[in-house]
């Protein structure tokens, strides 16, 4: 074994962190994310797999198969690279953005995404997943289940309010296409004051990589309602904050910030 490699397991051994071997995913990180808000919407609305990987039933049963699908995780956007046997027993390196996780009515979980290889939207069985590592951090995950559990966090009433307030602020940041660390920030703040003793890196990372379209924004906006005046009054600080954090409101951050207000002081 190298030096390198002593180094590396030595590390991964006190910290709890890997890093990803130079040679276990052969393709190189994109500068920038493919992200398109039409398409995005579109795929969205896709809750099934690609016909692929779509079991060999009746159209009967397949419509039953079909109806028992459940979103665990949705409106996230997170590059990974992984090493994916299809339907076919082919072995390919994939590099995706995961945009949503599901599981089928007989307990298989798929990550959903936009795969570079394909250059079209795809659906992955995470039991043909051999390898998967985050190509924003580096971290590589003992099992596609593990990438599962990461995101897996908001399990609480507090964390389910918690989530949809990262929602609509992680929108209003994304406004004007720059998600700054000043805005992050504010979020960082939100966090600390709904989820103390939570784990605070894995909530900020899940805020940072998830990208909610205006079809999301708008639908976390109408879950106010469930909510007590404190909190809509809180979240609307916060959220007038955030769109002036980096210095200038631009038309679309207004916009949307108003929407938001509008909508709290009519539960008021």
């Amino acid at each position: 074994m190298s030096i390198a490699n002593i180094i590396l397991k030595l590390k991964s051994w006190v910290t709890g962190y890997q890093e990803v071997p130079k040679k276990l995913i052969d393709f190189d990180t994109p500068s920038t994310i493919y992200e398109d808000s039409a398409q995005d919407i579109a795929f969205v609305d896709n809750e099934y797999p690609s016909k692929a990987d779509l079991p060999q039933k009746s159209n009967e049963k397949l419509k039953k198969w079909q109806d028992g699908c459940i979103v665990l995780i949705s409106g996230i956007s997170i590059p990974v690279g992984m090493k994916y046997e299809d339907s076919q027993g082919e072995t390919t390196s994939r590099k995706i953005e995961v945009k949503k996780i599901y599981r089928s009515s007989d307990g298989i979980d798929y990550l959903s995404g936009f795969c570079y290889l394909r250059e079209a939207y795809r659906n992955f069985r995470t039991d043909r997943i051999s390898e998967i590592v985050s190509l924003e951090t580096g971290e590589i995950y003992r099992s596609p289940q593990a990438f599962i559990e990461q995101y897996g966090i908001f399990s609480t009433p507090q964390l389910e309010k918690l989530q949809i307030f990262i929602h609509i602020l992680s929108y209003l940041a994304r406004a004007d296409r720059n998600f700054d660390d000043c805005e992050l920030n504010i979020i960082s703040a939100l966090v600390d004051d709904y989820a103390q003793g939570e784990p605070k890196e894995r909530i900020l990372s899940y805020a940072r990589s998830h990208k909610p379209t205006k079809k999301d924004y708008l639908a976390e906006v109408e879950k106010l309602r469930f909510f007590d005046r404190k909190d809509l009054s809180y979240l609307v600080i916060m959220a007038e904050r955030l769109i002036n954090a980096d210095g200038k409101v631009t038309k679309k951050e207004s916009e949307f910030f108003d929407v938001l207000k509008s909508s709290v002081e009519s539960l008021k």
